[in-house]
């Protein structure tokens, strides 16, 4: 009788162990968007993110908002600095390293067959998202972003504005926030280029406020657990490059199946309810 009566609850744990999903696996990929055009819309750059996701075993998939581009020449109409008035960006090197080989830069853009290819918002939009929400959880990311300068302020005072006036023109101070469906991760603004380091296409003392090439390296704060990474900027152009995402896949019917704490306290509770029914019927 007692092993009739203990056989259900052992039928049960088994069960109910055999059925909790698989650890999830953990994966990486990098989008260095190399074979991308400069120009390419966000269907190109979706388009190329999904084929090297798809090379993961862990099949993530990721939307691409309307605000992103792919570029390779912008350099802040010529205000971007960089030594003999080439302009460092992330274009003319790789991330914060030295300038590429063969690329010249002028007031307008730079050229060359050195150029890299990186992602940046359009004009007259302010943000791009990457939306990773159809099937992973992110764990950390990290790449190489770039605030490029602004020159359209034009108030009478620095109030507002960013560097010294140029002709009566005080500069934008332009920034970049990089944040998740969770919270912002960082905030990072554009500062008046060092007199030792100041030489752009468009002046040998350039004012105008920006940050050169800056590798954020692996971000963790407020990442862990999201799955839309929102790159904006405030009031000029921003761009990034050389994206890495390490992500998890959630186990499926997770929602559904108790916790293993959950599964012991059931167990105990029915061999304790069974324990209490043979000494009563033992009276």
């Amino acid at each position: 009788m007692r092993k009739l009566r203990i056989a259900p609850v052992a039928a049960l744990m088994f069960l109910l162990v055999g059925s909790l999903p698989a650890s999830a696996g953990t994966y990486t990929a990098s989008f260095s968007f190399n074979s991308l055009a400069s120009g390419a819309d966000n269907v190109a750059i979706q388009a190329y993110m999904n084929s090297v996701a798809a090379m993961v075993a862990g099949g993530a998939t990721v939307g691409v908002s309307t605000g992103a581009q792919a570029d390779k020449g912008y350099n802040g109409d010529g205000h971007v600095v960089g030594p003999s008035g080439i302009s460092q960006t992330l274009g003319t090197s790789e991330g914060s390293g030295p300038l590429s080989a063969n690329v010249s830069c002028t007031t307008v853009t730079c050229s060359g067959t050195g150029l890299d290819t990186w992602i940046r918002n359009k004009s007259g939009i302010p943000s791009f998202v990457f939306d990773f929400s159809s099937n992973v959880i992110i764990d950390s990311v990290s790449f190489d972003y770039e605030i490029f300068p602004d020159g359209t302020c034009t108030a009478l005072t620095s109030l507002g504005c960013g560097g010294a006036a140029v002709g009566g023109i005080y500069p934008n101070q332009p920034d970049f926030t990089f944040s998740t469906e969770l919270g912002q991760v960082f905030h990072s603004y554009g500062a008046t280029p060092l007199t030792t380091n100041n030489d752009s296409p468009t002046s040998l003392s350039e004012l105008t406020p920006q940050k050169a090439p800056v590798n954020t390296g692996l971000l963790v704060a407020n990442v862990a657990g999201s799955n839309v990474l929102t790159f904006a900027d405030w009031p000029a152009t921003i761009g990034i490059d050389n994206l890495t995402i390490n992500w998890h896949t959630p186990p499926v019917g997770t929602a559904a199946v108790p916790e293993p704490a959950s599964l012991t306290l059931l167990g105990g509770g029915l061999l304790a309810a069974l324990r209490a029914r043979r000494k009563k019927n033992r009276a």
